[in-house]
């Protein structure tokens, strides 16, 4: 189709692949066909911006975040905020916790 529905469609194959969700589970959580999960994948179709907030709702992040071309740092984000936003506020306290430990002892 073109390079900006590529992009989105290999940033939403990447994240979903991250998260290890079948075609099936992800199209289920967002209510369309997983042929159309997979067209939408594959660069082949234009989603509309409903679809695109079924998608980014599901993976739990802003949507601005399947529209650029990504490094490998920010898939390590992205993949780190979809797994965080899974963890209850005392999880996700500790975890932080754990992260100034480990950036404050770093070796710089």
């Amino acid at each position: 189709m073109n390079k900006f529905t590529e992009i989105v469609g290999q940033n939403i194959r990447e994240l979903r692949k991250s998260l290890q969700l079948s075609h099936q589970k992800m199209a289920e959580q967002v209510g369309i066909s997983y042929k159309y999960l997979g067209e939408i994948e594959r660069g082949k179709v234009n989603l509309s911006v409903d679809i695109l907030m079924k998608i980014s709702n599901s993976f739990q992040i802003e949507p601005g975040k399947l529209l650029v071309s990504k490094s490998k740092d920010n898939d390590s984000l992205l993949k780190a905020q979809a797994i965080l936003a899974d963890l209850s506020p005392q999880q996700l306290e500790i975890i932080m916790d754990m992260v100034d430990v480990l950036k404050k002892h770093s070796i710089q």
